[in-house]
């Protein structure tokens, strides 16, 4: 399927910087200054990841492929992986040459915007918490059932009673084997 942009967007980061510009929102948002710099997998020992890569082996850089400036965050994503990496997926160490600020080192990333698959977190400029709502309807049963009915506030004319009073009256007659045609009363 492909990759899935995080609920709650990503972080861009300011190039060459460990500042956090915005929350992206938006995955096709493009801008002339919205770039990005791959990072280097980590292994399976879990080494190795997080460091910065502006270009791919031939030199030429990352975000303006073969000429065309790729400018959506999907874009990003399939550039990086054709070239054997990643979108940077880690926070920015206090080293601002580590991913994904991506300090010096050539493609004009310094200043500008660089997407990243790092979700957005509350506090990051243009964060929207209303993405943390769980629209995921609960499981049916509970595992926790309460151990009172709700209180009904009043009967909405379907007849239903609070559950927790006791019926008035004597109880209906005992059912008949043979049902009869009418209801009886």
């Amino acid at each position: 399927p492909g990759p899935i942009f995080p609920k709650c967007g990503t972080r861009v980061y300011v190039g060459g910087s460990t500042t956090v510009a915005v929350c992206a929102t938006d995955p096709w948002y493009a801008s002339k200054d919205r770039r990005f710099g791959c990072c280097t997998k980590t292994d399976s020992t879990g080494s190795g990841g997080n460091q910065c890569a502006r270009t791919d082996s031939t030199g030429e850089c990352l975000w303006k492929k073969d000429g065309i400036q790729v400018r959506n965050w999907f874009e990003a994503i399939k550039t990086c992986d054709e070239a054997g990496l990643e979108l940077c997926r880690e926070d920015a160490s206090s080293n601002s040459r580590a991913a994904p600020g991506c300090r010096e080192g050539g493609c004009r990333l310094d200043g500008q915007h660089l997407w990243t698959q790092i979700p957005c977190q509350a506090g990051d400029v243009g964060y929207d918490a209303s993405c943390e709502v769980d629209e995921t309807p609960t499981p049916a049963p509970s595992f926790h059932p309460t151990n009172e009915p709700p209180l009904r506030e009043e009967d909405p004319g379907l007849g239903l009673e609070d559950p927790r009073t006791s019926p008035e009256g004597p109880p209906s007659a005992a059912p008949v084997e043979t049902p009869t045609e009418t209801p009886t009363e």
